[in-house]
C-alpha cells in the first residue's frame, strides 16, 4: 500500500499558498500546451494559435472551475456571502473547469475566426499529459478519496486504507500518453 502523506505546500503571504496540486496543474498546462503547439507546427499550422487557445482555455477554465465549485459545492458559503465568487484561489471543480474552458475557447474561436477541427488533433495530443499531471495534483491533495480497500495501490489514510481516484486517473492518463 501507498503511505499517506500531507500535500506539500509553501505559504507565501495572506491567503496565498502554493500547494503541490497547483504545481502539478501548472506543469500539466505548460507541458500539454507545449506538446499541442509542437504538434500544430509539425502539421503546418500556427503554433501561436495553440498557445493563445491555451491561455483562453486556462483562464476561462479556472474561472469556471471556481464558479461551479462555489455555486454547487459551497452553496451555503455563497448564500451567506456572494463575494465568495471573487475568492478565485479557493476551491475548484473539474466539471466547472471543463465548462469554463469550453466557453472560453468557443469565444476565442469566434473572435479569432479559427476552425476548431484544424487544431483539434494538436489540442487532443496535449490533453492526456496535461490531465495526467492534473490528476497527480489531485492525488497529492487527496481530492478524490474512495472506499476503504486492501488493494495494493490503496493509500493508508489515517482512518484506514482507501482508494485514491486521483492516483488511478493519473495512471490511466499516463497510459494514454
Amino acid at each position: 500500500m501507498i503511505p499517506y502523506f500531507v500535500q506539500p505546500s509553501l505559504h507565501l503571504f495572506g491567503p496565498f499558498t502554493i500547494h503541490g496540486w497547483g504545481v502539478a496543474v501548472c506543469i500539466g498546462i505548460l507541458l500539454g500546451t507545449y506538446i499541442a503547439a509542437k504538434r500544430a507546427e509539425n502539421l503546418g499550422l500556427d503554433p501561436d494559435v495553440v498557445n493563445d487557445y491555451g491561455v483562453w482555455a486556462v483562464v476561462s477554465g479556472f474561472i469556471g472551475a471556481h464558479v461551479i465549485e462555489t455555486l454547487f459545492y459551497e452553496t451555503d458559503a455563497f448564500l451567506k456571502n456572494p463575494l465568495e465568487l471573487l475568492k478565485v484561489w479557493q476551491g475548484f471543480s473539474s466539471y466547472g473547469g471543463f465548462l469554463g474552458a469550453f466557453i472560453g475557447t468557443v469565444i476565442f474561436r469566434k473572435v479569432r475566426n479559427i476552425r476548431f477541427l484544424d487544431y483539434a488533433d494538436s489540442v487532443a495530443l496535449g490533453m492526456a499529459p496535461a490531465w495526467m499531471f492534473g490528476r497527480i495534483g489531485c492525488f497529492m491533495a487527496h481530492d478524490h478519496i474512495g472506499k476503504h480497500s486492501d488493494f495494493f495501490l490503496a493509500v493508508k489514510f489515517p482512518d484506514g486504507p482507501r482508494h485514491d481516484l486521483g492516483l488511478y486517473e493519473a495512471i490511466l492518463s499516463a497510459g494514454l500518453t
